[in-house]
């Protein structure tokens, strides 16, 4: 036994005895019938069981344990959750699941999305199989509130992952499951519900997806002859980004670029952001007349010391500095900064002042 120089615990009490004539290995039924047998020679309390911490020497204790690693599910017809559903799901996460339907022979794996919440682009859920379209696998790459609401796979067996970063806060995703035979064509998008649209590519999403300037389809076909409609056909007060898409007005100059090119943050008055000039060498940026966070996705990834003030925002969100391993030095002055998410300084592993 060994301490530092702050021990103040009560340190241990071992139960000791000798045994004769046992041949085979004894079970941890000799110390509780309720202790999960590690198959290494201890035995740890039931609570260590899928706890996501090692305490078996072997591991054991975290193996076949349903939050992550290789689990196999047999379906006819069922539900499939992400970890701690409807909780938020673990964070550093990197799961893969095989869904095999049954019966498996010519089988079509109906996967209905019944719930889907992760963090835009950094927590991602991923399905892949051969769809009615082309005989190759399809991979559909799903994050943040995808719009798409159902997948058709012409296939018994479907492969599933999910990778979340260190900042995971979300609900994940709740997924319903049928197994169908005897299916030959592409089945309609109505085996979920009539009002979606059809991306042709075995997927189905929402109507809202429909010529919102943004591809959901894995073809882009809810993209597809859209023309140029007014935003004024969805609600008079949205904010037209003039790529296809319509933006809430609260969007505009919030300091977040909510449109694809960034027209909701272009002249924002005395502080648009492509005005925004900050004074910078190899090592060292000063932002004085403005920042947000367009601005300091473009300062160079080998800064130093960085002063940021008049501030454009009300959060600093997660991975706001993401990238800036060699930041050392960090103020911030004057910018009215109201909530500051977690993980939003994520990264800054050589930060020594804020």
């Amino acid at each position: 036994m060994t301490s530092d120089s702050s021990a103040e615990f009560s340190g241990f009490l071992l139960a000791l005895k000798g045994s004769i004539s046992i041949v085979g290995r004894p079970s941890c039924e000799v110390f509780n019938s309720s202790l999960f047998d590690c198959e290494d020679g201890s035995c740890v309390s039931p609570e260590a069981r899928c706890d996501r911490h090692k305490d078996c020497l072997s591991g054991r204790d975290e193996q076949d344990c349903g939050f992550c690693g290789e689990r196999i599910f047999n379906v006819d017809r069922g539900s499939f959750s992400s970890p701690g559903y409807p909780n938020s799901y673990p964070s550093n996460l990197d799961c893969k699941w095989q869904i095999k339907a049954e019966p498996a022979t010519n089988s079509t794996l109906i996967t209905e999305i019944l719930h889907f919440k992760t963090e835009k682009r950094y927590d991602v859920v991923e399905l892949e199989g051969r769809t009615f379209y082309g005989n190759a696998p399809q991979t559909f790459s799903l994050s943040g509130t995808t719009k798409v609401r159902g997948i058709i796979f012409r296939s018994s067996e479907v492969n599933v992952s999910m990778t979340s970063d260190s900042s995971a806060e979300f609900s994940g995703f709740l997924l319903a499951l049928k197994g169908s035979i005897g299916i030959v064509g592409p089945p309609s998008c109505e085996v979920f519900n009539s009002s979606l649209f059809d991306c042709e590519d075995g997927s189905c999403v929402s109507p809202e997806a429909r010529c919102d300037g943004r591809e959901d389809c894995l073809n882009g076909r809810d993209e597809q002859d859209c023309g140029q409609p007014s935003c004024e056909v969805f609600n008079s007060s949205l904010f037209d980004c003039e790529d296809g898409s319509c933006v809430s007005p609260e969007a505009r100059c919030n300091g977040r670029e909510d449109c694809l090119n960034g027209r909701d943050e272009q002249v924002c008055g005395s502080r648009q952001i492509f005005l925004y000039r900050c004074m910078q060498n190899l090592h060292q940026t000063s932002c004085w007349l403005g920042w947000n966070t367009h601005t300091i996705r473009r300062l160079p990834k080998l800064t130093v010391k960085m002063t940021l003030a008049k501030g454009n925002l009300s959060t600093l969100h997660s991975g706001t500095f993401r990238g800036f391993f060699l930041l050392r030095y960090l103020h911030i002055r004057n910018s009215y900064i109201h909530s500051i998410m977690s993980a939003a300084f994520e990264g800054l592993v050589k930060l020594q002042k804020l």
